[in-house]
């Protein structure tokens, strides 16, 4: 699984944390950070989980129902600051 994670205004939140949980349990089922080009990579077990990203000073980035069945890209997600 590889999402690519930039913003806000054309410029990479570096080592800002995101997290899958699991949708029917709302237990964590993977949490990572972005690397120095605002990059992850997770490896996520087949299921439907909300997608949550966090940095200090920006409002959270929450995206429910996501399927992952394989690999999973969202390309570009913008948090407000």
């Amino acid at each position: 699984m590889f999402w690519w994670i930039l913003k806000p205004k054309s410029h990479c939140l570096l080592y800002r944390s995101q997290i899958f949980e699991n949708e029917e349990s709302s237990t964590p089922e993977v949490f990572g950070d972005t690397d120095e080009n605002g990059e992850f990579s997770l490896k996520v077990s087949p299921g439907t989980y909300f997608f949550k990203a966090f940095f200090l000073g920006y409002s959270d980035f929450t995206v429910s129902d996501v399927e992952v069945s394989g690999s999973v890209d969202l390309g570009t997600l913008e948090m407000k600051s």
